[in-house]
């Protein structure tokens, strides 16, 4: 049986590894491939890794907006395709070579339905919907949804969509690759911030009140500071998001770049406190990867309360939770101040992980659950 997993991949992190790389692309695609794995970003070869190790099963693992490489590939296996739709014509001269049985798109350029007609060796498909996008239509012809969000997972279920909980996990080979040192930092964040409906205005504020009160270590990712007087801050002003803009400024002056993968893994270890705050979308559920990545390196996890987050982990013993940007200052504090109780959370949490939200374990149990005729 092959298994072919499709995703993409940021652009920001596809520029910052493609820039350290002069030859990169003179290189075959596998060795291309194994470049980007290479950076322990996202989910790397995590699937194919996990998947192969425990059964018969064949994974092929694509990204899709890796414009080089997947050029690379094309020439490699003397495909043709046109400037105006390389990516979708690539994947379909992909999916054709490979002929799975499964699919599991993160991400997709046509309806799962489409893939499902033009192929017919695919027998099924499963999507993901990691945003809380709750919208049936979008995902018409699949044969599972996944979803890391509990409400998504409610909604689809409730549509008669057959609906997989994935629940995060954390990869526990990063351990190995991570340096072990004393922290070099008390508060940190690391990640992306919009300041767009259903994105990260929350999270937009919270960093913003930190930075007022406390010593803070940011690498934020996807944001520049915009000029006053520049078309994009006539944007903001249209969008009645200005003052959002200016705050965005502000925080940025405390951004220390980018930070993906590995690099993403080390700075997670190597500070005290770090905070966590939900996309605007998750609305009351926590659901995202940076619960388990913050635990699983075992740094102390401040993170935004919700209503299902004791399910998860246990609150003010594995992880510390904050309901207001007040409350976040001042626990964050607490915690600078206690170094004991600190170190005990952050040992939990990473306990917790290491025992029950292994990135293997989260695999295997989902992949048991596929079955088609």
């Amino acid at each position: 049986m092959k298994f072919l997993k499709i995703t993409t991949y940021y652009p920001e992190f596809v520029r910052y590894a493609e820039s350290l790389s002069m030859g990169l692309h003179s290189l075959s695609y596998e060795a291309q491939m194994n470049y980007f794995f290479s950076f322990d970003f996202a989910w790397a070869d995590y699937w194919k890794r996990h998947i192969e190790s425990a059964t018969n099963i064949t994974v092929v693992e694509l990204v899709t907006n890796l414009h080089a490489t997947q050029r690379k590939w094309a020439l490699e296996n003397s495909v043709n395709f046109t400037e105006e739709n390389w990516e979708a014509e690539i994947l379909e001269a992909q999916i054709e070579h490979h002929k799975p049985e499964i699919i599991f798109f993160e991400d997709y350029l046509n309806p799962p339905s489409y893939y499902k007609k033009k192929f017919p060796f695919v027998k099924y498909i499963i999507s993901w919907d990691g945003l809380a996008h709750k919208n049936a239509e979008r995902y018409k012809g699949t044969d599972m949804i996944a979803s890391c969000h509990e409400g998504s997972v409610e909604y689809y279920r409730a549509q008669n969509i057959p609906t997989y909980h994935f629940i995060f996990g954390f990869e526990t080979s990063i351990l190995e690759k991570l340096e072990k040192r004393d922290p070099l930092y008390g508060l940190s964040f690391v990640g992306s911030v919009n300041v767009y409906k259903n994105g990260h205005r929350s999270r937009l504020q919270l960093l913003h009140a930190l930075s007022k009160n406390l010593d803070s270590n940011y690498w934020i990712s996807g944001s520049k500071t915009t000029s006053m007087v520049s078309i994009q801050m006539l944007k903001y002003f249209l969008k009645g998001l200005l003052p959002d803009a200016f705050k965005l400024n502000d925080i940025l002056k405390h951004n220390k770049g980018q930070a993906f993968g590995r690099d993403m893994y080390q700075i997670l270890a190597d500070s005290k406190v770090t905070v966590n705050n939900h996309i605007d979308a998750a609305g009351a559920y926590a659901a995202n990867i940076r619960l388990f990545e913050s635990t699983g390196v075992g740094v102390c996890l401040l993170t935004d309360w919700k209503q299902n987050l004791h399910e998860l982990f246990e609150i003010d013993r594995e992880v510390v939770a904050y309901k207001s940007q007040g409350e976040c200052v001042e626990k964050v504090k607490w915690l600078l101040e206690n170094d004991v109780k600190r170190k005990e959370i952050a040992a939990a949490g990473q306990k917790r992980v290491l025992e029950q939200y292994s990135l293997k374990k989260r695999i295997l149990d989902f992949v048991g659950q596929i079955s088609y005729q």
